[in-house]
């Protein structure tokens, strides 16, 4: 293997290995689900496969002289394509890069480093929200060109909804590509937002789907003996991506505080309270903030419902739900969650956060 840190996708990584082996890889896989699956690892591990000259059962060895070139990232057949900001003005005949300030580039190399490390660290730049025309002109010259290196050319393009984005320009040129691919080369685009793609361009791809990882799978990954019902709310809270699971453990207390501050003022302070509560969330900490108080909500609405406690993520707190539960009888706790669920919509799409925090009620 390459990675020796992949939580193996078991569906997906059988699929390829039979592909490889009747020599039949397909020329565009679109690789989608949530972040933190292990999408990108997948795809990166696939690259390394392809062109390892030293394969172990349909595997990459991770020692020869092509696993070697890609672990420095400077492997001649294989490209990385991802959202780049706008800096700067380029011509048509610009290399996408020259878009970039010196920051950027600094800032691409450290993710780059990090990313073959750490099949699951973030490979994103900062303020990057499309995937420029240039980088699919610069890609279209890469691939017809001859290659000093035998084997496949291999083009992954991270965050592939961003080539719709603000337009489809980007997506139209790389359709003309998908159209027909020279021999011996792969395209692999990855997305958590599939519904962005659009569909010339997924129905070109074989398309795998990345499931969440199961409890037991992060479980056993992150080495460390975790109390189970903190695992289950991390799960919940960062909504199974093992990136954030396991960077995010060590804050334990600090999350517990924070459910003892929403319980606190959302259920025993009067509204007046409540409302300078909400305010006072920086704005950096309200997604958090936000996914527990949906966590207790939904909580509440089982206990009031079924009755069932083991069904609850937040079991430790099972005294003070019962004491709330009882208090508020009349309480319709699935509209408090909808709620709060539209209002982070409005956020997420740039709206005003002071108003519309203000403007959050729940009754």
């Amino acid at each position: 293997m390459f990675y020796k840190n992949l939580i193996i996708n078991k569906h997906f990584q059988g699929l390829i290995k039979n592909n490889i082996k009747k020599n039949k890889v397909p020329h565009a896989l679109l690789l989608y689900g949530n972040n933190g699956t292990g999408k990108e690892g997948h795809a990166i591990e696939l690259a390394a496969t392809l062109n390892c000259k030293s394969k172990i059962n349909y595997e990459a060895c991770g020692h020869c002289h092509s696993c070697i070139q890609l672990k420095s990232m400077q492997h001649p057949n294989i490209n990385f394509i991802l959202p780049y900001p706008k800096r700067n003005s380029i011509s048509k005949n610009d290399p996408p890069e020259k878009t970039l300030n010196n920051k950027d580039i600094q800032e691409l190399q450290l993710l780059k480093q990090n990313k073959i490390k750490n099949p699951y660290s973030k490979f994103k730049l900062n303020n990057a929200n499309t995937i420029l025309i240039n980088s699919i002109r610069f890609l279209k010259k890469e691939i017809y060109n001859t290659s000093i290196e035998s084997g496949w050319k291999i083009n992954i393009i991270f965050e592939a909804d961003k080539l719709c984005n603000p337009n489809q320009e980007s997506a139209n040129a790389l359709l003309k590509i998908l159209e027909e691919p020279p021999n011996n080369t792969i395209f692999i685009l990855i997305t958590n937002k599939y519904d962005n793609m659009i569909n010339t361009i997924t129905s070109r791809c074989q398309n795998f789907y990345f499931r969440k990882l199961s409890f037991d799978l992060i479980k056993n990954n992150l080495n460390n003996n975790t109390e189970v019902n903190t695992l289950k709310l991390f799960i919940k809270l960062y909504d199974g991506n093992f990136e954030l699971i396991k960077n995010n453990l060590n804050k334990i207390d600090d999350i517990n505080e924070k459910i003892i501050q929403i319980l606190k003022y959302l259920f025993y302070i009067n509204q007046t309270k409540f409302k300078s509560f909400i305010s006072s969330i920086d704005k950096s900490n309200w997604d958090e903030y936000m996914k527990l108080f949906i966590i207790i909500l939904r909580d509440l609405k089982v206990l009031k419902s079924t009755k069932i406690k083991d069904s609850l993520i937040l079991q430790n707190y099972l005294s003070k739900y019962e004491k709330i539960v009882n208090k508020y009888s009349d309480a319709k706790f699935s509209h408090c969650i909808k709620s709060i669920e539209r209002t982070n919509i409005f956020i997420f799409q740039n709206g005003y956060f002071p108003l519309l925090i203000a403007s959050l009620n729940i009754e």
